[in-house]
């Protein structure tokens, strides 16, 4: 038992280097950024920047929702929403998460949370320019077949489609990248703004329900 318990602890510390150790790296290309003279190189050096912070951010939550294996989904994904929704523009009203409690595996909690901290910050650059104003909702829910997530806003739409993001390069390659990772499909939903769904077959990521509680509101 003391053996388990000094493990734990170890791991702990380990989670806490890896945390401080990419905050660290974020400061720093967010100084290297204010130093940059050519404006391309300063925007590229900030999406680095939220980039990593952003896996710091999902790698903190992750220690929050995890028993062995398996993470709340749900859970991770309505803290995060907390966290985004607290570092919104002025322009965004709030960020809403509605998430239906299932749980997953480890990896894959991680690559979708990576996932929708990028649809969302690229909500936040994009979806409501000069003076229009609205909120994001982030979607989650679980069918016989499928795990359904969505993020949408009631911006000014994706004209282009998924070629046409504005994520268009290392961004969109990302999401795509993670998107067949996980085995699912990324499609634009219809309606006003722009709503963006993937769609993962529950049975080859071995996706369940949970049944001790009810989805988070």
């Amino acid at each position: 038992m003391q053996r388990i318990e000094q493990c734990e602890a170890r791991l702990g510390e380990a989670d806490h280097r890896i945390r401080n150790s990419l905050q660290l790296v974020a400061s720093m290309l967010s100084l290297q950024a204010r130093s940059a003279i050519d404006e391309k190189a300063a925007s590229a050096l900030h999406t680095a920047k939220d980039r990593i912070y952003t896996i710091a951010m999902v790698h903190e939550q992750l220690n929050g929702c995890a028993t062995e294996d398996c993470v709340d989904l749900g859970k991770l994904l309505t803290r995060l929403g907390e966290l985004l929704g607290g570092n919104r523009p002025e322009n965004v009203r709030q960020v809403v998460v509605t998430a239906a409690p299932i749980s997953v595996p480890t990896q894959l909690a991680k690559h979708l949370g990576l996932l929708v901290c990028e649809l969302v910050t690229n909500a936040f650059k994009y979806a409501y320019p000069d003076e229009r104003m609205g909120d994001i909702r982030v979607r989650l829910t679980l069918s016989a077949d499928h795990c359904q997530l969505a993020v949408e806003d009631d911006g000014v739409g994706m004209p282009g489609g998924l070629d046409g993001m504005p994520a268009r390069g290392f961004g969109a390659f990302m999401l795509k990248s993670i998107v067949g990772v996980t085995g699912g499909k990324m499609r634009i939903g219809e309606g006003i703004g722009a709503t963006i769904i993937i769609e993962i077959p529950s049975k080859s990521l071995s996706i369940r329900a949970a049944e001790t509680r009810p989805a988070e509101k």
